[in-house]
């Protein structure tokens, strides 16, 4: 089906009027940003953890799985699990273990917003990152997440601020989003394969993911320059037959 509307798209082109090329910037919602790391796992709250999720009488056996859990879920992506099905091919794992539901257990570990920025800007305006960053799942796991409409949270916060999804009043270098962001080695494990590193995810509002994305490497200075495409369909377009249009 997917391949023959593309040959559809390709054999009947549509013909589109553009109304106007001038449509000022801050008419255009801007794009929602997900900050994703590398390792999921903030080894800061290993032992907070082992707290909260394990009986205070927990065996070695508890603990140890609990711990080769936590490294298999540094990789684990909604659409990797390969390290959670290679750790239950070594055996099965104790019930209060098995137990745990791996999304909160992901939240829990998953990097605070206080953890990870230093400092925040948008539009020309200093904010505290915390307000403008959101813990939002995506298919890369558990993500700080701006200007989205996908999670509850987010939800929430355009009921209480009309304005929200955000805009920006003008284009150019000076203007979108623009954050420093926190290096702290003690949050990863100790010969973790999955580095501390982050990936950038431009996305709409309601969009849950996207494919591509960038990375962010330590002590590097990164620019990443967005081209709005609005598409919009005319309200007599829509109440014409499809074989019509």
């Amino acid at each position: 089906m997917l391949l023959l509307v593309f040959r559809l798209r390709e054999e009947q082109p549509l013909v589109t009027v553009v109304e106007t090329a001038h449509l000022p910037i801050y008419a255009i919602r801007f794009p929602a940003l997900a900050v994703c790391p590398f390792n999921h796992i903030n080894w800061i709250r290993y032992h907070a953890a082992e707290r909260k999720y394990l009986p205070r009488n927990a065996t070695k056996e508890m603990r140890e799985a609990f711990y080769h859990l936590l490294v298999a879920m540094e990789h684990v992506a909604f659409d990797y699990l390969t390290p959670i099905g290679k750790l239950l091919k070594r055996g099965p794992l104790p019930p209060v273990i098995s137990d745990i539901p791996l999304y909160d257990l992901s939240l829990y570990m998953a990097f605070r917003c206080n953890e990870v920025f230093v400092w925040c800007e948008f539009d020309t305006t200093k904010y505290d990152c915390c307000k403008l960053f959101i813990r939002e799942r995506t298919d890369m796991g558990v993500c700080l997440v701006f200007n989205s409409l996908v999670s509850e949270e987010s939800k929430v916060k355009k009921i209480a601020d009309p304005s929200y999804p955000w805009r920006v009043r003008d284009s150019g270098e000076t203007s979108g989003l623009t954050f420093m962001l926190r290096q702290n080695a003690s949050y990863v494990r100790p010969n973790s394969t999955a580095p501390f590193r982050f990936s950038l995810l431009i996305k709409q509002s309601e969009e849950w993911t996207q494919q591509l994305y960038h990375h962010f490497y330590p002590n590097t200075n990164a620019d990443v320059m967005i081209t709005p495409i609005l598409t919009e369909t005319a309200s007599e377009a829509r109440l014409i037959d499809p074989e019509k249009q």
